[in-house]
């Protein structure tokens, strides 16, 4: 039997816990307590989920608890850069840095001077 969307959202995929079923509440209560509720995100950092007619609709969290998470994404996503810069290196598609270096300054040595130092 196929598990729903609010399932994989409870249980996880491999059965993890990924947000814990006293972080499940109608979009109802959040508006009736909502002081309460940004307490309770505040001192936990664990987000909440908001229902509408029983179905998983919203997703709420503090905003430092937010900026950790992108922060760990931007961290997450630079590793995979880095992931894939070392693969193709050792794919022999990429060249090493001196190489380059002295390509670049042989191309600006050999650039035509228009007598502009850059400055406007």
């Amino acid at each position: 039997m196929a598990t729903s969307w609010n399932q994989q959202l409870i249980s996880g995929d491999n059965g993890d816990t990924m947000i814990h079923i006293q972080n499940i509440h109608s979009l109802t209560d959040f508006q009736r307590h909502t002081s309460r509720h940004v307490s309770q995100l505040r001192e936990s950092g664990l987000p909440e989920v908001l229902t509408v007619n029983g179905k998983a609709e919203l997703v709420v969290q503090s905003a430092g608890a937010y900026q950790e998470m992108l922060d760990k994404m931007e961290l997450f996503e630079s590793a995979l850069k880095i992931n894939r810069a070392l693969q193709s290196l050792r794919e022999g598609k990429g060249r090493n840095f001196s190489d380059f270096t002295s390509e670049m300054r042989a191309k600006l040595q050999a650039a035509p001077s228009d007598g502009n130092s850059g400055t406007a």
